[in-house]
């Protein structure tokens, strides 16, 4: 059974739940999710082309698959709340240039953001997973900054982000899978969030501050030079003699 209602003014379709009436898909521009939905189910949105933006309150806790597959003018979402994007959920939605996520989400599922070729940057201040070719193929992305929480990068998660310069992630051995950064042709420079900050800090020793200071550095300078289908292999060996060292 379906649970959407249309909104009584300026267009906006009041999402109650359950997937959008077929009827409904290409008039709906606009969509309010009401307080009491919790989950983006399966398929809500999908194909809705017309649609140009989503109001999310922070209790919507997961997006479930493929539920906005599609909405090719979506341009900007919030998702306070989300702790899940499932498979999918946001694949092909071509216009998507600013997703601002919050600070609960833990796990983006397989292709989620796959070929949303318009996003620029992203920061996920508590993801702890990243699915296989997550954002592959997002040809206008620059720069990500992940959390230390951060355990996995599945393979293939930013295959063919050819203008991805930068990203911020956490010194862990076994934290990349293999081709993650296949085809980032110009990824020149790695930045490290959580603790390896801390640890240059306690350092008693100026001289050991200035070598492990060297360390990082190392990678930003071979970056540039090693070609795309050898970046992940050589950030991954990086991090592990850092981490010996």
């Amino acid at each position: 059974m379906d649970h959407a209602e249309d909104g009584d003014q300026n267009d906006v379709f009041v999402y109650m739940g359950g997937s959008v009436p077929q009827h409904l898909r290409e008039t709906i521009t606009h969509v309010r999710v009401h307080k009491s939905v919790k989950i983006i189910t399966r398929d809500a949105f999908r194909g809705c082309r017309n649609l140009v933006s989503i109001e999310m309150h922070d209790g919507v806790e997961i997006i479930e698959a493929w539920a906005f597959c599609g909405c090719t003018s979506l341009g900007t979402i919030k998702l306070p709340g989300v702790r899940i994007i499932g498979n999918g959920a946001f694949f092909q939605c071509t216009a998507l240039e600013d997703v601002v996520f919050g600070d609960k989400l833990e796990t983006i599922g397989n292709e989620a953001f796959y070929c949303c070729t318009s996003l620029r940057s992203i920061k996920l201040p508590k993801i702890r997973a990243i699915g296989e070719g997550a954002f592959e193929y997002c040809e206008q992305l620059t720069e990500v900054e992940l959390s230390e929480d951060l355990e996995r990068i599945v393979g293939r998660a930013f295959l063919h982000c050819p203008h991805l310069r930068r990203i911020t992630m956490p010194l862990k051995d076994n934290l990349l899978d293999k081709g993650v950064f296949d085809e980032c042709w110009n990824l020149s420079q790695v930045d490290l969030v959580g603790g390896i900050h801390k640890t240059i800090s306690s350092l008693l020793l100026d001289s050991w501050r200035n070598e492990m200071n060297d360390e990082i550095d190392i990678i930003n300078r071979d970056l540039p030079n090693i070609t795309s289908y050898q970046k992940t292999a050589a950030i991954q060996h990086w991090m592990e003699t850092v981490i010996r060292r």
